[in-house]
């Protein structure tokens, strides 16, 4: 079998998709250039998820891979630089934390003579922070974690895949032992758990609520990818602020440009002290970092799902769950919804989406709890299994070149 990656659609063995190898998954995540390597992980993850679902005797919707493909393809834009981080920087001055903050430095700087007001702080902001910087080391952390998510997660279900190809159940048992024991992100227990559940559903008849389990497993391997991931993403939203040190020295060279009142902050620091000044920028870094985050989970992270529906990450997902899954009957999937308060269940026995908006896209907890909804909210959604891309776009990125157009 030959290892060049199929097309999407592309048949095989009487019309089944072949999703890939894992050299294709290497070969992947080998790409330099960072946007086409994202561009390429996408197209992946479609191919494995049309496998897996192809595999499945029991559908009662999408695998995980199939979320992934857009999840994947909304961190192109990042990587791409196409988000739109203006409207952040423009809302950051105007935040309330930010506002107290910038009170609390015109007390300070007044306190040493320095004359400055709120107007004069909001307008140093921008040039104290480097939004093209933000942009860029925001882009790098992601293009990384994408592409360490999917040599794990996309090794895995081609390893899988193999395991199946192979009528020996040998071959299945020895796919679970390459699993590493433990929780995330050292262990793998959630992984093993997951396509564990994902052969029940292969098998005849198959388990009880099947779309339960369906949804166990894909929020067992969104649980050990978002702890995985949560080092790059608290690296790309904190992006804004990376040095607090360096802010610190560029915001107060704007404000002490020379003098006495400088050499007054000189002094206190030679004491080994930090002066008012000193630790009002410092509240203020602080101030920043949190405002950011919030408003970028609010204004910026959105997730466009196949061009049906795009979710805002820091509002409620609208609409009820489906049918299958609207009262859950599965000890384990309740027990892990209720980790992270994403039972879904606004009142007895009344199932919802209110509350699963995340303020803050750090916030492991409120990350699952958003995607846990998302997950049940959109299962059956068929659309999932569409292709990211046009077949033209798909055998330039499969060629290794960038896409012309719209992606």
């Amino acid at each position: 079998m030959s290892d060049a990656p199929t097309g999407s659609g592309a048949p095989v063995r009487g019309g089944e998709p072949r999703g890939l190898s894992r050299r294709e998954v290497d070969a992947i995540v080998g790409t330099p250039d960072p946007v086409l390597r994202n561009l390429r992980i996408t197209q992946g993850y479609h191919e494995l998820a049309r496998a897996l679902s192809h595999r499945l005797v029991q559908r009662p919707g999408a695998n995980w891979y199939a979320f992934a493909v857009w999840a994947s393809k909304q961190a192109g834009q990042t990587i791409r630089g196409e988000d739109p981080w203006r409207v952040a920087e423009q809302e950051l001055a105007l935040a309330p934390e930010v506002t107290g903050a910038f009170r609390t430095m015109v007390i300070a700087a007044r306190g040493l003579g320095i004359r400055v007001d709120m107007a004069r702080l909001r307008a140093l902001l921008p040039r104290t922070l480097d939004l093209e910087g933000v942009q860029a080391r925001s882009a790098d952390a992601l293009a990384r974690g994408n592409a360490r998510v999917f040599q794990e997660m996309g090794g895995a279900a081609a390893d899988f895949l193999q395991s199946e190809a192979d009528p020996a159940s040998e071959a299945f048992l020895s796919f679970l032992a390459s699993f590493r024991d433990g929780a995330p992100p050292g262990g793998q227990e959630y992984l093993r758990q997951a396509f564990t559940r994902y052969r029940a559903l292969r098998t005849p008849p198959g388990p009880p609520h099947p779309a339960e389990q369906l949804l166990l497993a894909n929020l067992e391997i969104g649980v050990h990818e978002q702890i995985r991931l949560q080092p790059e993403l608290a690296e790309a939203v904190n992006s804004v602020l990376p040095d607090p040190e360096a802010f610190r020295g560029r915001l107060l060279a704007h404000l002490l440009p020379g003098g006495w009142a400088g050499a007054r902050v000189r002094v206190w620091r030679m004491l080994g002290r930090a002066s008012p000044l000193d630790q009002a920028v410092d509240a203020l870094a602080q101030a920043i970092r949190r405002a950011f985050r919030r408003r970028l989970t609010r204004r910026v992270m959105t997730m466009d799902l196949a061009g049906v529906v795009t979710l805002r990450l820091g509002e409620d997902i609208p609409g009820p769950f489906p049918d299958g899954l609207t009262h859950l009957e599965v000890p384990e999937l309740r027990t892990l919804l209720g980790r992270f308060g994403a039972l879904g269940e606004t009142g007895p026995g009344v199932p919802g989406t209110a509350g699963s908006g995340a303020r803050d896209w750090e916030d492991l907890d409120q990350r699952l709890r958003f995607i846990a909804h998302l997950f049940r909210r959109y299962q059956e959604m068929p659309e999932l299994l569409a292709p990211p891309f046009t077949p033209t776009q798909a055998e330039e990125i499969r060629e290794g070149r960038r896409p012309q157009g719209r992606l």
